[in-house]
């Protein structure tokens, strides 16, 4: 899931990738985010973790992952990646950690198993993290699908774009979402037709929202290995294709985002998650 990134050379980006699967749910396609963040470029030494912050127990939902994979860990002698719950905040914490990084350069962190469960998991805030400075947060927008009309399909993808930022034209993170759904009917007319979806900003801080779009009538890989495995490889190439270069963003030269029907607000404020203080369940009740 390595990924080529133009992005401009004074510009530094994390680019964060999550793979989603579902097992429990038979036939249900994987969904996928993969975004750029701007990398601070001060204090020094750089941050020497990075973590993703999801709403309530989710740790038995985010298998163990290999911090010694470059392509998804940039920490030279990188600590155990950990999943960690914390009952005082209802909060599921994913920390990357390892040797102070360099300001200013772009890294790659991500996430490339774990479950689909419904309801959704919930990102509240990522940031980064320092040995001695106060945490860095970054900008996250969640978007959910519509449900389903059949548990079964059939199933299209819709890829949607957009960019946010923690003040009015300030500086923004981007990111693509790749959200499957069931058209009414596949035909030429429905698939065209977009899904209604769902912005929220779990954070604690209000986002301002640019540069939006969307494909949708997307096709779903039909390898029997991607039912139940998210890190399948026709997954993988999906994922490897939302970048700037195979997909590039709304506005640019090559791109194919048209514009959302229904899009998110310019302004997105936060809303508070109501996540009840409960042991972890797997997909399934397993």
């Amino acid at each position: 899931m390595r990924k080529l990134i133009a992005t401009p050379p004074v510009m530094a980006a994390a680019l964060l990738c999550l793979v989603l699967a579902a097992p429990a749910r038979a036939g249900t396609p994987a969904e996928f985010f993969n975004e750029f963040d701007w990398a601070p470029t001060s204090p020094t030494p750089g941050p020497t973790n990075f973590e993703i912050v999801f709403a309530g127990d989710v740790s038995c939902q985010i298998p163990p992952q290999n911090a010694r994979d470059g392509s998804t860990n940039p920490f030279k002698h990188p600590n155990p990646i950990t999943t960690t719950f914390d009952p005082a905040s209802n909060t599921t914490t994913v920390a990357f950690s390892g040797s102070a990084l360099t300001p200013g350069q772009r890294y790659h962190f991500g996430l490339n198993q774990g479950y689909a469960p419904t309801p959704p998991l919930k990102v509240i805030g990522k940031m980064w993290t320092y040995a001695a400075a106060a945490p860095s947060p970054l900008p996250i927008v969640n978007i959910t699908p519509p449900t389903p009309t059949s548990p079964t399909g059939p199933f299209k993808y819709a890829i949607v774009y957009l960019e946010a930022a923690f003040t009015p034209g300030g500086q923004t993170y981007g990111s693509w979402y790749e959200i499957p759904y069931t058209p009414a009917k596949i035909t030429p007319e429905v698939t065209t037709k977009q899904p209604v979806l769902t912005f929220d900003n779990f954070g604690t801080q209000t986002l301002y929202i640019s540069n939006t779009g969307i494909q949708v009538g997307l096709p779903v890989p039909n390898a029997a290995a991607c039912k139940t495995n998210p890190n399948c490889a026709a997954n993988r190439n999906l994922l490897n294709n939302l970048d700037f270069g195979l997909t590039p963003p709304p506005g640019q030269p090559g791109s194919r985002f048209v514009a959302i029907t229904t899009p998110p607000p310019a302004t997105l404020p936060p809303t508070a998650v109501t996540v009840p203080i409960t042991a972890c369940v797997k997909p399934g009740g397993k």
